[in-house]
């Protein structure tokens, strides 16, 4: 009975992709805080080029990003990567900022990551319910 209300089936791919989007973003923050907090140093070294888990998010995203403009994987694998690409630069970002205030720990920024994470929820949120209700329309 819920779904005859939904005129637009559209509506449900929708939600499901945003919420699909949402938990693999929150759970690549969660995993990459937990396993950078045990490596000591967990970047690598190319040279004297330091690499961070943000240049991985964000080559991930370019590489996505073309996958979307030229590939023929299914829509969900893009929404998959494009959460773990947008997770890895957000918690990095998160860090960095952190940083600049004084030396502090992964576990130190615990705090902040979690609060970027309900903002980036409730930015998210606003937008889906904004397009529902067009969708609706």
């Amino acid at each position: 009975m819920a779904n005859s209300k939904i005129k637009n089936p559209n509506l449900i791919k929708v939600k499901n992709k945003t919420i699909l989007f949402m938990v693999v973003l929150i759970t690549t923050i969660i995993i990459t805080r937990i396993l950078v907090s045990f490596w000591k140093d967990p970047n690598i070294f190319i040279g004297a080029l330091e690499l961070h888990h943000f240049y991985y998010g964000l080559i991930l995203l370019i590489i996505t990003t073309l996958g979307i403009l030229f590939g023929r994987l299914h829509p969900r694998l893009y929404v998959i990567f494009s959460a773990i690409a947008i997770g890895l630069i957000l918690d990095e970002s998160l860090f960095v900022m952190a940083k600049i205030r004084g030396p502090i720990t992964y576990a130190d920024t615990l705090l902040s990551a979690t609060t970027m994470i309900f903002v980036v929820l409730i930015i998210i949120g606003i937008i889906l319910f904004d397009f529902i209700g067009r969708l609706k329309k």
